[in-house]
């Protein structure tokens, strides 16, 4: 019933004030929306960050034992590779002189 009397005042009134209301209407919602927005967006950024850097923390660090004397020895994941590929490679050397070596 207000908003229904509220409309009917307003349609008593000359044009310019009806387009003056609306446009402040208009201005709030647009207003109201883009605080909404900002909220949702900026929430959703922060916690894909904490995701992001909980799971690089997580994938940077790796227990390893290389040493039957020392543990918890860390390594960060390009360790890792690295030490991986000199063992593919020391492995492919060993089975290149296996087979080049003559009984």
């Amino acid at each position: 019933m207000v908003v229904q009397r509220t409309i009917d005042n307003l349609k008593e009134r000359p044009k310019h004030e009806r387009k003056a209301v609306a446009s402040w209407i208009a201005i709030g919602l647009i207003v109201i929306l883009l605080i909404g927005w900002a909220i949702v967006f900026f929430s959703r950024i922060r916690s894909a960050a904490q995701d992001s850097n909980i799971q690089d923390q997580a994938a940077s660090t790796v227990p390893v034992q290389t040493n039957p004397v020392t543990t918890n020895t860390y390594q960060t994941d390009a360790q890792i590779q690295q030490q991986t590929q000199y063992q593919s490679q020391a492995a492919a050397s060993t089975t290149v002189q296996l087979n080049s070596t003559t009984y």
